[in-house]
């Protein structure tokens, strides 16, 4: 049998006893007698490692959790997510979207907004020129088209 002595002890001298106690070979009077001992101390050792890998998971998914919210702007927005009332209706949800927009434009580093500020510039004109062209291809195809018709009336009436 195991010759084992117990001592009441609290903290750290507690928790260094317990790492002896895993760690101590224990003294038997039969070989066969060590059997039970070894496998309580294999149940104890993968209950200790299932624990630890359990605390780490939960560590990294946190950490993970941290990084996303991150990301998506959810940590350290300022102010609450702007909310539209049924009176206001979509334009003053639109309305509340762009006054957040602006208090985080505000925030950036001043070479940054200027960027913001030549793309809006950029795309606006865009949308101008490609509105432009559209006209003008509708005019071109119009007036052909208007062409064939009157055209077509004549022999018609002739």
């Amino acid at each position: 049998m195991a010759k084992t002595t117990k001592r009441n002890v609290s903290g750290k001298s507690a928790h260094k006893d317990e790492v002896l106690s895993r760690r101590a070979t224990q003294h038997h009077d039969f070989i066969g007698a060590a059997e039970p001992e070894r496998k309580l101390a294999r149940a104890q050792e993968e209950a200790r490692i299932e624990k630890d890998r359990a605390a780490l998971e939960k560590e990294v998914v946190h950490e993970m959790e941290q990084k996303l919210e991150q990301e998506a702007g959810l940590r350290g927005s300022p102010g609450p997510a702007p909310q539209a009332t049924h009176q206001e209706g979509p334009r003053g949800f639109l309305e509340s979207l762009r006054q957040k927009a602006e208090e985080r434009l505000h925030d950036l580093p001043r070479p940054l907004q200027s960027a913001i500020e030549l793309t809006g510039k950029a795309a606006a004109l865009v949308r101008v020129s490609v509105r432009f062209g559209l006209g003008v291809a509708s005019a071109a195809v119009r007036t052909p088209m208007a062409l064939f018709r009157m055209l077509g009336r004549t022999k018609r009436e002739a």
